[in-house]
């Protein structure tokens, strides 16, 4: 019975996780992430859209330095430095340097803080209720 039991809060976890969207911090800042933090909203993805992004660029354009702080939800490819358009746009220039962090689950892409979903946490403490 424990076993049937567990199998079907997997399962259910498995199909909440299915059947909502991914939410995912969005903001952008040319001075920093803190600054970027400061304004951050969380939105709710598009259907398509499977990835959270933390991505940073820097770059020089003619003498210029140019730095870009951002949050987004977007599709895994982008997570590609080839495919991010962020990444493109750093081509153009020199000294670049572009770091894209992917992350698939709520609010990942917050930055150090660890989220936990919290249908998973109580499924976990069911499960060990359980046994």
């Amino acid at each position: 019975m424990k076993t049937i039991i567990s199998i079907v809060l997997c399962i259910l976890t498995v199909i909440h996780v299915e059947a909502s969207s991914l939410t995912c911090y969005k903001c952008e800042s040319t001075i920093s992430y803190a600054d970027c933090e400061s304004r951050q909203e969380q939105v709710a993805c598009d259907k398509d859209e499977d990835t959270c992004i933390k991505g940073d660029i820097s770059y020089q354009l003619h003498s210029q330095d140019h730095k870009s702080f951002r949050k987004y939800c977007a599709v895994s490819s982008k997570c590609d430095k080839e495919q991010n358009p962020q990444c493109k746009t750093a081509a153009l220039g020199e000294n670049i340097e572009c770091n894209i962090h992917c992350c698939s689950l709520n609010l990942c892409n917050a930055g150090s803080s660890v989220i936990v979903s919290g249908v998973v946490m109580v499924a976990a403490f069911i499960v060990m209720a359980l046994f």
